[in-house]
């Protein structure tokens, strides 16, 4: 059984390559569950609902041109849909280097400057899906 350690992980924000500058990131994905018990029934029984999605990542923050403030800040707030592109290794995408999109993503918030004395810079960022294909797993780089 093989295991990963995260190293090289590659993201892409409306087509800007930021992986430069990421910390972190997580692509949860989940569905409501809808409680379908019916009477007399011994146990519960779940239904998945409608599906949700997010992609989350911390960069360390830089306010030159053509990086992490001068892409995400005109994004933030703005009801105009954007890509966000993730893979595990900065490869092609492939079955061993699967992908994950938001292809219609929105940024609702971000915290710009924040930060203490002395300590390095970083933004967090969650894209929300707003479109119907949510978080999408893409094994194939003709499905980009």
């Amino acid at each position: 059984m093989s295991k990963e350690i995260i190293r090289d992980v590659k993201i892409e924000v409306n087509g800007v390559d930021l992986s430069d500058h990421l910390q972190q990131i997580g692509t949860p994905k989940s569905a409501d569950e809808q409680d379908v018990t019916a009477m007399g029934a011994k146990n519960k029984e779940t239904l998945l609902g409608i599906g949700d999605g997010e992609i989350t990542a911390t960069f360390f923050q830089d306010y030159d041109d053509g990086s992490v403030d001068a892409v995400l800040a005109p994004l933030q707030g703005e009801n105009e849909p954007f890509e966000v592109l993730v893979t595990p290794k900065s490869g092609v995408i492939s079955k061993n280097n699967p992908a994950r999109r938001i292809k219609e993503a929105i940024l609702p918030s971000i915290n710009a400057v924040s930060g203490a004395v002395n300590a390095v810079s970083m933004i967090d960022a969650v894209f929300k899906n707003a479109g119907q294909g949510g978080v999408e797993r893409l094994t194939d780089p003709s499905e980009v």
